[in-house]
Order: C-alpha cells, then structure tokens, then sequence
C-alpha cells in the first residue's frame, strides 16, 4: 500500500488591519461610487477589507460619521431597516492628505496605515 503524504498546512496568522486602515480604505471605496451611496454590508464586501465581524465594523462606521467623514441614512422603508453611508468633503480631504503623505514620502507615510494608498 503506498504510503501517503502529509500535506504541509499553511500557518494559522490571520493577518488583520487596523481600524484606522479600515477607516482609509471605506473612504477610499465611497469616493470611488460617489454620488452613490452604500450599506455596511456593500461596503465590507467591495472594499477589500480583510475579515471583521459585523458589531467591529458598525463601530467603525460611527467613528467615522462622528468624524464627519461621512453621511448616514436610515433607510427605514426597507422590510429591515439599515444605515446607507455616503463621502463627506472631510472624508475626501482625509484620504486627500494621506495620499499625499505617500507621494511626498513625508515621515508619516511609513506607517502601515498608509500603505498601498495609491493603489486606491
């Protein structure tokens, strides 16, 4: 009988990003669909954030508004009602500095935060 090989598994690292990162990447995707607008769960799905459960990123979000770096609606017609989020000028002028940040390989830009950002 021929003798079967163990495949080697990958190492278990779940590689996360910060909220802050998060943050940059959300306001990068809304500037991207701008004049539309987006739910949470749209936005967790096209915006190639890595995983997060749905009570982390709903955080994130209220962060983010409370920051004005974007617009909230209830959508309260729905048969659930949910939140839709759009850009706000301060939400573009955020992600505006931090791409510059890069271009202009300011000391900031070396932070993990700012990385691929002009990949957005």
């Amino acid at each position: 009988m021929p003798v079967k090989k163990e495949r080697e598994r990958p190492k278990e690292t779940r590689i996360t990003q910060s909220k802050d990162k998060k943050k940059l990447i959300v306001v990068n995707y809304l500037i991207s669909i701008h004049p539309k607008k987006a739910s949470r769960n749209n936005i967790a799905k096209h915006a190639k954030l890595r995983a997060q459960n749905d009570d982390e990123f709903k955080i994130i979000m209220n962060d983010m508004f409370a920051m004005k770096w974007v617009t909230k609606e209830e959508l309260s017609d729905a048969a659930i009602p949910y939140d839709i989020y759009g850009i706000t000028e301060e939400g573009r002028d955020a992600v505006n500095e931090a791409k510059k940040f890069v271009r202009e390989n300011l000391p900031l830009a070396s932070l993990e935060v700012f990385e691929d950002m002009l990949d957005f």
